[in-house]
């Protein structure tokens, strides 16, 4: 979007503009930017609070390289302070906001209003950026469509990626939470027209304590949209005009799937799909991907013949073939639900390959069920039966535990991911596959760099 900044400021209720006269009141804010490394010219730099660091530390970097100006809460303007001097010393507009996260949920707000193209929002527990993704990659055939960039799915993401729109047809976005509340939140402020559901399963319990209160969240979506594609299960719990799908159930049914040497193949509503991939939950990504398609006016064989060349998402059951050793890597995060779904995919074709070998890290945001859930995946895994069993991390010994006592051999921990990598770099032949999985945190890559070295 390209707005004037006397209109922008009408967005949100702030405390103070520092900074400003008529002509930077009539500069243009095309866009916002929360990391100095990737800020363009023109755009409003957000100064929020990470991990480690305040945005406040980088305001000086991100004007330098040609941000217009900066939007920082009362705790940052004290940093501000501290490191740079007195905010009127400086040259650029410098709006002060009670609470940030406020403020962009306004912007959020206001963005939505000024776009009359069709919204589609994508909560779920996991499989929003897969579903996003094929989504995006079939719409992209008929419109030019806006999506969010990666997993920009939180307070900070959305309004960043909505203010980006520039004429689009559609807009499709995930809606993502860690804490009670943060769908109701986004989606009361997006409100999309049509809300699509993935799957609900255990995540980030440590801060919903209940599978239950997991449920509620991802089902708030539904009270802000005005259509809704959810999983048949929850047919009766939300109450608007909807599509529903499952397997053998619903109105997109999945009604057979099978892994075959170069990727899968599966029915939905007896139409034949085949996707150059590995794993069973792209043929559920691809339900809500078709009842979406439908609603615009798609025919399913349509969809299947566009689907047939999507290549799926980085870290996402990605295969990648190393010196004839195949690769799964399924790293980008981790949850009981989708350690499963990685084992399910994989029984039944271990005989395909010399070794299968597992590497596990752990699962995080557990909080205290942990224990509970990583000795879960060990009685899995032993289930499973993979050739080596190699764990990473603190949780994922509970794991190993449960194999043990199980009398599974072949079993392998290790305390950083790196000593992981160097210890498979080793042990490798041809012919094996590497199945990896893990949170986000323990980094997985750079297992894969150290095999690629």
């Amino acid at each position: 979007m390209k707005i004037k900044l006397k209109d922008f400021l009408n967005f949100i209720d702030f405390d103070e503009v520092l900074n400003l006269d008529e002509k930077k009141l009539n500069n243009f804010v095309i866009g916002l930017s929360y990391d100095t490394r990737k800020i363009s010219k023109g755009e409003l730099f957000l100064a929020i609070r990470g991990e480690d660091r305040h945005g406040a530390e980088f305001i000086l970097d991100g004007i330098n390289k040609g941000g217009i100006g900066v939007l920082i809460d009362k705790e940052g303007i004290e940093i501000f302070k501290r490191n740079f001097g007195n905010p009127f010393d400086f040259n650029f507009p410098i709006i002060i906001v009670e609470d940030i996260e406020k403020a962009l949920l306004e912007i959020l707000k206001s963005v939505r209003n000024l776009i009359s193209v069709r919204i589609y929002a994508i909560a779920g527990s996991v499989g929003k950026t897969t579903t996003k993704e094929m989504l995006y990659f079939v719409f992209s055939k008929k419109y030019k469509v806006l999506k969010t960039q990666k997993s920009y799915n939180n307070f900070i993401g959305l309004p960043v990626s909505l203010y980006n729109y520039d004429g689009e047809d559609r807009v499709v976005v995930e809606v993502g939470t860690n804490h009670p509340g943060e769908i109701d939140k986004l989606a009361s402020s997006l409100r999309a027209d049509i809300g699509i559901l993935t799957h609900i399963g255990i995540e980030h319990i440590e801060f919903f304590g209940s599978y239950e209160e997991i449920e509620k969240e991802e089902l708030s979506l539904f009270k802000w949209v005005k259509k809704g594609i959810l999983p048949y299960k929850y047919k009766d719990r939300v109450n608007l005009e909807k599509i529903t799908f499952g397997e053998r159930i619903g109105d997109i049914k999945l009604e057979s799937f099978k892994l075959l040497d170069e990727g899968e193949e599966f029915f939905i509503n007896g139409v034949r799909f085949f996707l150059p991939l590995m794993g069973k939950n792209f043929a559920f990504n691809a339900l809500p991907v078709v009842g979406a398609s439908l609603m615009e006016g798609f025919d399913i064989k349509e969809v299947a013949d566009i689907l047939k060349d999507f290549k799926g998402v980085e870290m996402r059951m990605e295969k990648k073939v190393l010196n004839d050793i195949v690769v799964i890597d399924d790293s980008y995060n981790s949850n009981p639900d989708s350690v499963k779904n990685l084992l399910d995919t994989f029984r039944d074709i271990s005989d395909k390959f010399s070794r299968v070998i597992l590497v596990l890290g752990d699962m995080l945001e557990l909080g205290r069920f942990s224990e509970h859930w990583h000795r879960m995946v060990g009685k899995w895994v032993c289930d499973f039966k993979p050739d080596l069993f190699i764990g990473v991390g603190k949780f994922i010994k509970y794991a190993i535990e449960e194999c043990r006592k199980n009398g599974f051999e072949g079993i392998y921990y290790f305390g950083s991911t790196e000593e992981a990598g160097h210890f498979l770099k080793k042990i490798l032949r041809k012919g094996d596959l590497i199945l990896l999985k893990a949170s986000r945190k323990l980094k997985f890559e750079k297992i894969l760099d150290t095999l690629g070295e």
